[in-house]
């Protein structure tokens, strides 16, 4: 009886699976790894090349070289690193806690590093917007987080763990491809502007996807008929 019941258990489940893989969720992540990382990575180049193309800041060309390199650099490889390990293969060793904190410590204080640190640059007034300051960084608050929404969304439908530490370091990607774009859209240079306006789109994702996670999680207790996970 126990055997009969196992099986079926085991069909049922098989089923599922198919059924799965038969949506485009269950196509996508079924996919290779390499080419899961090429999609995410794609995803980044267009938000990013859609920033730079249609919002592109109006004093680019006076923009100091080596600091906007620098800055992208760092913010590239970083955000490339995230996303790509957010991508990592169930054969590999999962990452240690340690590892997901270290890299969400180093995202924020790389965020917020760049928003502090001084250009030695002063963009032309007839460059800046008008208007209250606060405007301006609520609408790149909003325009950062709008621009990295889709970096995030792809990265956890190409993940195959649906894991809350994987969930985390996509959404330090998205907020990075927002600050990103902001750098190459945005000519406020005043540390205020940047740390509220450009960085907290960073910490807009941590937040916002830490308490999704938490909702999760507690719904899964009590969906559970020990009321355990």
């Amino acid at each position: 009886m126990n055997d009969e019941l196992d099986t079926a258990a085991a069909f049922a489940r098989l089923t599922d699976r198919i059924a799965e893989e038969r949506t485009l969720e269950g196509w996508l992540v079924s996919r290779p790894t390499w080419l899961r990382r090429l999609v995410a990575g794609l995803t980044v180049v267009a938000a990013t090349l859609f920033g730079v193309v249609f919002l592109q800041r109006p004093d680019l060309d006076a923009y100091p070289v080596t600091r906007m390199l620098l800055s992208i650099g760092l913010l590239a490889a970083l955000l490339l690193f995230s996303l790509g390990t957010s991508l990592r293969p169930l054969h590999e060793k999962a990452l240690p806690p340690w590892s997901v904190a270290a890299t969400v410590v180093a995202i924020v204080l790389l965020s917020f590093g760049l928003a502090i640190t001084p250009t030695h640059y002063a963009p032309d007034p007839a460059h800046l917007p008008e208007g209250p300051e606060w405007v301006h960084a609520v609408r790149c608050l909003y325009f950062g987080a709008l621009v990295g929404l889709p970096v995030y969304v792809v990265g956890r439908l190409l993940d195959r763990t649906r894991d809350s530490s994987r969930a985390l370091l996509a959404a330090g990607a998205a907020g990075l491809t927002g600050q990103l774009v902001l750098l190459l859209h945005c000519p406020i240079g005043e540390p205020g502007h940047l740390v509220s306006g450009h960085a907290s789109v960073v910490a807009l994702f941590f937040v916002l996807v830490w308490a999704v996670v938490r909702i999760e999680r507690r719904m899964r207790r009590r969906s559970s008929p020990s009321g355990l996970d």
